[in-house]
């Protein structure tokens, strides 16, 4: 993939830019690999016996691999040696990588994942650095809407990306407890009471419900999980317990891209 004079890549303090430019770092146009391609696939194949082909098998996209290479120009030794020291230290721990390419924002969380290389080729003003770096999941993410239930329960949602959203919703109101309707006749059903002190948060990525910031177990007695597909406004409703009794949900999703 080439990476242009308008794309932009950031790893902590250490920004990286396509084209050329007097002073920084600068990517190579084929210096970019991994960010905008899926992943390899991975499955488990199984032949059929005294038959042709091989029996279904599910797919799953391994870690993504980002491999990034390019030029630091600076204005003198000192600048030179201060670049290599910053790119090192971004490239420690667990490291979020936010890229604006071709127009599109996404950002991944990864470790290093090979030696970094920072060579002086112009003694004092332009070296060569190489490095690569893994996402565990290979997904990559945008910016977020979010969608709240109206009177009768109901809203839809939907994001931007190419690849199925695992929404959070924030439940709040007044009630003993409450289901949850997504697509394809899931259902999410707590039986917990709702209040101004003990709002609600469901991760359907996880499956995990949180009350009151603090996450707990036995009180999904139904705890089916979704995805927001890609391209698709997707119906929801929540509908309270009782009678006398209310309850809102807002819903966050993120842009999500493989």
């Amino acid at each position: 993939m080439t990476f242009a004079t308008d794309d932009v890549m950031r790893i902590g303090e250490v920004t990286f830019f396509g084209g050329a430019g007097n002073e920084g770092f600068f990517i190579d146009a084929e210096g970019f690999e991994g960010w905008e391609d899926a992943p390899d696939v991975r499955f488990e194949d199984t032949d059929r016996p005294n038959s042709h082909g091989s029996f279904d098998a599910l797919s799953y996209y391994n870690a993504r691999l980002l491999t990034v290479s390019g030029i630091c120009l600076a204005s003198s030794p000192e600048e030179l040696g201060s670049y290599g020291a910053k790119l090192r230290s971004a490239l420690t721990g667990q490291i979020r990588t936010l890229v604006d390419y071709q127009g599109v924002t996404s950002y991944s969380d990864g470790r290093l994942a090979s030696q970094v290389k920072f060579r002086t080729e112009v003694p004092g003003r332009i070296a060569r650095y190489q490095f690569s770096l893994r996402f565990p999941n290979p997904r990559r993410f945008g910016p977020f809407q979010q969608f709240a239930s109206a009177a009768d329960g109901r809203w839809t949602a939907y994001h931007r990306g190419n690849f199925g959203a695992s929404p959070l919703i924030d439940v709040t109101g007044n009630c003993p407890s409450y289901t949850i309707g997504g697509p394809d006749s899931t259902v999410y059903k707590v039986n917990a009471p709702v209040s101004s002190s003990q709002p609600h948060q469901i991760d359907l990525g996880t499956g995990l419900l949180s009350i009151a910031g603090s996450v707990v177990f036995g009180k999904a007695i139904q705890a089916d999980t979704w995805v927001v597909a890609p391209g698709q406004q997707v119906p929801h409703r929540i509908t309270p317990d009782g009678t006398g009794t209310t309850v809102n949900a807002v819903m966050t999703v993120r842009d999500t891209y493989i």
